[in-house]
């Protein structure tokens, strides 16, 4: 990669980062992506014990794994008139706490309506991080990196994919990961 020689001016209040600090502001950014990929991938591996833990129906099934793409929609319109009024770094830190308190909801949920609101929630944030992160990342970014570092959030999300699948693989597989004892 290319060192950035010059420190860059952010357009949120003219502030001047150098080069180190864009790709950190950057990464840590990109985190919302492998939220984003995380949270839409692990239901895949939970569903086999959602479904008999909280007796789901077809149906059932169908809503909790749904219900957070209709939050998802909800987050990503309302993130751009949020990021309007308060900006999009504010924005953005608001999307990681709505993550962590959907996760916490979701890990606690005792019945299906709460997990469906959970995943509500965390549909709100994943929408949000869809849109706000990669504006922001461009934002930040000076021209000479903004394409390579536009990218990360993308990769982040498949990357986050992966995470799931593969801690639902570890979950699932009785040779990798012995079965809790009932």
């Amino acid at each position: 990669m290319p060192e950035i020689v010059a420190a860059t001016a952010t357009p949120e209040r003219g502030r001047v980062r150098q080069p180190t600090q864009v790709y950190a502001v950057a990464a840590v950014s990109a985190l919302g992506g492998l939220l984003f990929g995380y949270d839409t991938g692990i239901i895949s591996g939970a569903l086999l014990y959602l479904r008999e833990d909280l007796h789901l129906s077809s149906q059932g099934q169908e809503v909790v794994v749904s219900v957070i793409l209709v939050g998802a929609m909800i987050g990503a319109l309302i993130s751009g008139r949020l990021a309007g009024r308060l900006g999009r770094r504010r924005v953005v830190l608001w999307v990681a706490v709505i993550f962590a308190v959907g996760a916490l909801g979701a890990a606690t949920a005792p019945n299906t309506g709460a997990l469906i609101a959970a995943r509500l929630v965390l549909g709100l944030a994943v929408g949000g991080a869809s849109n706000m992160v990669p504006v922001y990342i461009a934002e930040v970014a000076p021209p000479a990196v903004r394409g390579r570092l536009m990218v990360l959030f993308q990769l982040m999300v498949a990357i986050g994919q992966l995470i799931a699948y593969l801690a639902s693989w570890l979950k699932s597989s009785p040779s990798v990961w012995p079965p809790s004892p009932s």
